[in-house]
């Protein structure tokens, strides 16, 4: 997607804008920095994690924040492959039983993970105390009630979260009906359920091959999650294929009604690896400017019955639903990052004066198990940040919450942010995107639709700068298909 710079001329600005309002621009999992096509793979130079954390400051000892991501891998297969819509690195259990898998290839990766728990912990300093766990994947609800227990009971062993905080568990709606599993995963400390369900209509629903889900599937999942008193929220997509505006409203509603206190609604993401992405699906889905309107009439429609907007896609109840997961991780200035298992990613930014560092873990199961069995911590890919990159993802993560407060941006790097970027602010509050007040930079209406666009202008300059830097082991690691973080 070509960008321009956020310093270019305000004329520039606004003429590249306009040209890019048909474009998708991205959805909940916005451009992020650094792009991991920047990260660099441990060959060089023989990095480990364990060397990559010596001498980062991290942890409660330093005044840091964490949060924890548990990942299981294993999916169900679709046709079309990754239900059509997921980008995220994921291996298919084609032995998976109604009731969870039970064969070896369960076992082998949990077994692996609690053996990376065993090795991590030095380096760590486990047991740690955190913010906040999710367990996601992958679809970990694909477990049976004694092996979920088990995966939560080792981790929170691990990772025990401060009082009242928060532990979530994803997963595909119909895996959430089988009552002994809720049961198991809260007594085993899990506090808040998110039910993966993208839709409600049943015929929409079988574009993304999941045969056993329904909307009646949807709502027995919402009904335990609330019998059991958790926390929950349901997923849900806009721009599918074949879907109308009132078909995303009337799931919208629907959801309302049954009362669930927090709803994750995002427009299709479309990059090139997905079903959706390719005919005969691409040709059946709506323009982008038809799915800003949908954008515009969920969020009026949610606002009206009482949510707050917390970020371009997620909503809230007022009263009594958050998602401190999600929410912690975008201050990188204060919250690490960590976690376990197939493919996870890593955060320790530190900060303008002490950089810190991230990295990701393999994507590849055999690799994987190579690295654990070696008495590694597993490691795909790495950065190491600089000041400037630690100002940027901490820039680009405040505007996924549509706020940016301006002394913060000036105690953590020294600067001026309207002065830094001030024709970019001007452009935007010529559209109407932007705000300024209170002490703070509010992103507004279709500007928040249209943040990945901005966030990538933003970044623009320093993408360049490190693209004209990359060696030939950088570029290996688009060849290793990393995903964009």
């Amino acid at each position: 997607m070509k960008t321009i710079s956020a310093r270019s001329e305000i004329g520039e600005i606004t003429a590249f804008i306009a040209a890019m309002l048909d474009v998708n621009p991205g959805n909940l999992v916005q451009f992020n920095h650094p792009s991991s096509h920047h990260f660099m793979l441990p060959d060089q130079g023989g990095a480990t994690v364990e060397a990559l954390l010596e001498g980062v400051a991290q942890g409660p000892s330093a005044g840091r924040r964490s949060v924890v991501y548990a990942a299981f891998p294993f999916c169900i297969p679709t046709e079309p492959k990754d239900c059509g819509f997921c980008p995220f690195p994921k291996v298919d259990l084609g032995d998976a039983e109604a009731g969870g898998p039970r064969g070896p290839a369960v076992k082998r990766y949990l077994d692996h993970l609690y053996r990376e728990l065993e090795i991590s912990a030095p380096h760590l300093g486990l047991p740690l105390g955190v913010d906040s766990v999710y367990f996601g994947g992958g679809t970990p609800n694909l477990l049976n009630p004694a092996e979920a227990a088990e995966l939560v009971g080792r981790v929170l062993a691990a990772f025990p979260p401060a009082p009242g905080a928060e532990v979530t568990f994803e997963g595909i709606p119909y895996l959430f009906t089988q009552e002994e599993k809720i049961a198991a995963l809260k007594s085993a400390g899990v506090n808040r359920l998110s039910i993966g369900a993208q839709q409600l209509k049943d015929h929409l629903i079988k574009l993304s091959g999941r045969s056993t889900q329904t909307r009646q599937t949807v709502r027995v999942a919402v009904q335990l999650a609330q019998k059991y008193g958790l926390d929950h929220s349901v997923d849900l997509i806009f721009g599918w294929p074949q879907q109308t505006q009132d078909d995303a409203l009337d799931d919208v509603r629907t959801v309302i009604d049954w009362g669930v206190p927090h709803l994750t609604v995002y427009p299709l993401n479309q990059p090139k690896s997905i079903a959706f992405s390719s005919p005969p699906y691409v040709d059946q889905i709506a323009p982008v400017s038809e799915r800003v309107r949908t954008y515009r009439a969920i969020r009026d429609l949610l606002l009206g019955a009482g949510y707050e907007q917390i970020s371009m896609s997620d909503f809230q109840r007022r009263d009594r639903s958050h998602f401190d997961y999600e929410n912690f991780t975008h201050d990188p200035l204060h919250v690490d990052m960590r976690a376990v298992g197939y493919s996870g990613f890593s955060r320790c930014a530190g900060t303008a004066g002490q950089p810190g560092v991230t990295w990701i873990g393999p994507n590849d199961l055999n690799d994987y198990y190579a690295q654990v069995d070696a008495g590694r911590m597993p490691l795909r890919a790495f950065f190491h940040f600089t000041a400037h990159d630690v100002e940027l993802s901490w820039l680009l993560n405040q505007m996924q919450v549509m706020k940016v407060p301006l002394a913060a941006y000036r105690e953590g790097f020294g600067k001026d942010l309207l002065a830094e970027y001030g024709n970019l602010w001007s452009a935007l509050v010529q559209l109407g995107w932007v705000e300024i007040k209170g002490g703070a930079l509010h992103i507004l209406g279709d500007g928040v639709f249209y943040t990945a666009l901005v966030q990538r202008m933003l970044a623009f300059d320093r993408d360049q700068e490190l693209r004209k830097h990359r060696t030939l082991i950088s570029y290996r690691s688009k060849e290793r298909h990393l995903p964009t973080v």
